[in-house]
């Protein structure tokens, strides 16, 4: 019987575990701007709708960027670009 709760506990450990270390991955990366998006108090917020991204991961950035806003602001490239994220970005603060 005290095995049984051992081995449950064992797995319980490992679970934990494995939890912390992909919660540690996910942590807002700077070439993410390119999607136009920032992090605010540890989530991710679009900067052109302000619509809260719900998981942080870059697929989802991309997914939300590409169906909402892609066809207006792909037509901004380079240096164009970084500064129309760093305006967004202060006129969001």
């Amino acid at each position: 019987m005290v095995r049984i709760y051992y081995y449950v506990l064992l797995k319980w450990l490992q679970c934990l575990r494995k939890e912390s270390s992909w919660k540690k991955k996910r942590v807002f990366q700077d070439k993410w701007n390119m999607y136009f998006a920032t992090e605010v108090k540890g989530k991710v917020q679009c900067l052109i709708c302000l619509q809260t991204i719900a998981v942080l991961k870059e697929y989802n950035l991309c997914r939300h960027y590409v169906m909402m806003h892609s066809e207006t602001y792909d037509v901004i490239t380079g240096k164009m670009r970084d500064e129309k994220v760093l305006k967004l970005k202060t006129t969001f603060a």
